[in-house]
């Protein structure tokens, strides 16, 4: 216990503590914690911070990769469900919420597999980094210079990150450019909106007069409308309301209601009534989709007899 701060601060902790030094720490008292980490010397300060850094960047980045890789599985697993179904499942089992659950999942398929497999490479980013290179728009070339200067010992932050995408993004421009159809009139590339820049890519070639239609709301002035348009898009929701407003868009017949719920049912093609068959294969296939989100109160569920 006595050299306890000496142990910390020769640790390699870019994997993380061990098992051993974190069950010391964790039997120290609070007293023997102060009196030993309060005397530290200035070097051994300069340690400590070091160390903790590691260990606060290896836990975070490897959590957030971690997470986005079942998430990934799951996804996977379960492509009878809507993507909005398996968000809402996620987020109730695990409070990771809708963005979240996107970046991290961004983060394992984008630079996941290198980092997963060599841990102490993982201490080396903050987890910002990685999500900033592992947004789809980033250069791939991007993500490999990240690596290769991580695994020569550089510590990946923010704005390094940064840095490295801003480099490679005039490397994408030119690739696009190249591989561009001269009939189309013009396609852009965002990057990363923390680094607030748009590339906008135009081919000389373009029709006139449809030039500015694309340009770009970051750096060029939109093209107001015509008078066409805007009559087209009235009367296209101006169609929407009359339809929301019809009677064919009422919720249906119903079947069932009591003190907590009603249930209501209708044809998808709304011609004819459903039949018998029909509303009792949809409510078998709602209730197996409320038993795979609530698996829990499905079982309670499944204990109840119905009343005759």
């Amino acid at each position: 216990m006595n050299n306890l701060l000496e142990r910390f601060c020769e640790h390699d902790s870019s994997g993380g503590l061990s098992p051993e030094l974190i069950n010391a720490i964790c039997n120290a008292s609070e007293d023997e914690l102060r009196q030993q980490f309060t005397r530290a010397t200035p070097s051994q300060q300069v340690a400590v911070a070091v160390r903790a850094s590691d260990c606060i960047r290896f836990h975070k980045t490897l959590a957030m990769l971690s997470r986005g890789m079942v998430i990934h599985l799951f996804y996977l697993a379960t492509p009878e469900l809507s993507r909005a179904e398996q968000i809402e499942i996620m987020a109730k089992e695990t409070g990771v919420q809708r963005t979240q659950q996107y970046r991290c999942r961004d983060s394992f398929i984008y630079m996941g597999r290198p980092l997963l497999k060599e841990p102490n490479l993982a201490s080396r980013f903050v987890t910002e980094s990685v999500n900033r290179l592992s947004q789809p728009s980033t250069p791939e070339t991007a993500r490999y210079e990240s690596i290769k200067r991580a695994r020569a010992g550089e510590i990946i932050v923010t704005e390094i990150a940064d840095s490295i995408i801003a480099a490679h993004l005039p490397e994408l421009t030119a690739s696009v450019s190249s591989n561009t159809d001269p009939l189309q009139a013009a396609c852009s590339v965002e990057a990363d909106t923390q680094l607030n820049a748009t590339l906008l890519i135009r081919c000389d070639d373009a029709a006139s007069g449809e030039d500015d239609a694309n340009a770009t709301h970051h750096n060029r002035r939109r093209r107001e409308p015509d008078i066409e348009t805007i009559k087209a898009m009235d009367q296209k929701r101006h169609e929407i309301d009359e339809f929301k407003a019809s009677r064919d868009y009422q919720l249906g017949e119903c079947i069932h209601q009591d003190n907590a719920v009603q249930v209501f049912v209708r044809s998808v093609n709304q011609k004819s009534a459903p039949t018998a068959e029909a509303i009792h294969y949809a409510i078998q296939q709602a209730y197996r989709k409320l038993c795979h989100s609530n698996p829990v109160q499905a079982i309670v569920a499944d204990t109840l007899e119905p009343s005759r």
